[in-house]
């Protein structure tokens, strides 16, 4: 009897929680570089902001092919064009497939890392590692 007791009041007070709905776009694997990647973007830039209800964007890993700077740079150039505030981190194309192990990606887009709060909700993304060429993307143990 206790537990159907406990099993209502955590029922009863889980209906009552508001729901804060907000809807972002999440974007990964862009690969600026390949035949289509750099095509594929700008029109998912252009389809994004068509989206009036969107709040931000997240986008996540491979944004490059080979995460040459000139790949780098182009990217960052068509993810500018994004009318709502929008957050990247790289993937393992872009930092350990990179001439530069990934400094090329920090210096252009800022960091390689990101956290926001928004509407309750804290958003946190980190760049898989280590950085080593043509490492596969992993988060490793810490000690």
């Amino acid at each position: 009897m206790k537990s159907i007791i406990v099993f209502v009041v955590l029922l009863v007070s889980f209906l009552n929680v508001d729901a804060q709905a907000f809807k972002y776009a999440f974007v990964t694997d862009t690969h600026v570089g390949t035949e289509t990647g750099e095509e594929d973007l700008r029109r998912t830039v252009n389809d994004i902001n068509l989206q009036n209800d969107l709040d931000f964007i997240i986008v996540t890993g491979d944004v490059t092919e080979m995460g040459t700077k000139l790949e780098i740079k182009l990217a960052k150039e068509i993810l500018s064009g994004l009318k709502k505030p929008w957050y990247v981190i790289p993937g393992n194309h872009d930092t350990g497939w990179s001439e530069s192990g990934g400094v090329d990606f920090i210096r252009e887009f800022g960091n390689d890392k990101f956290t926001f709060d928004h509407n309750g909700y804290r958003f946190i993304a980190c760049a898989s590692g280590p950085y080593v060429r043509m490492s596969d993307g992993h988060i490793p143990e810490t000690l």
